[in-house]
């Protein structure tokens, strides 16, 4: 079985983190109620990068180190988005 790992969020990990928002934004528990736009999203990531309480990661696959979902928490609210394959 496939090992899954977890890297750091980088700036260059932004656009998927973005796709896999407005993949999920309906028909889930996520509240977003519309699609989210690049100019927003790059916004609030960047506000983000200076809040202490603010911890992302990238979870891939060890044996082909593809991105394959996102892991956040921020406060007390932990949020999971795995790629739909």
């Amino acid at each position: 079985m496939d090992k899954i790992e977890l890297r750091k969020v980088t700036e260059k990990d932004w656009n998927f983190i973005l796709d896999l928002r407005n993949e999920f934004y309906t028909n889930s528990f996520y509240e977003q109620k519309k699609l989210i736009q690049k100019t927003e999203h790059y916004e609030y990531m960047n506000k983000q990068t200076t809040n202490p309480n603010f911890h992302q990661w990238i979870a891939i696959q060890s044996k082909n180190p593809s991105s394959i979902g996102y892991v956040r928490i921020l406060d007390q609210d932990v949020n999971i988005m795995v790629e739909k394959k």
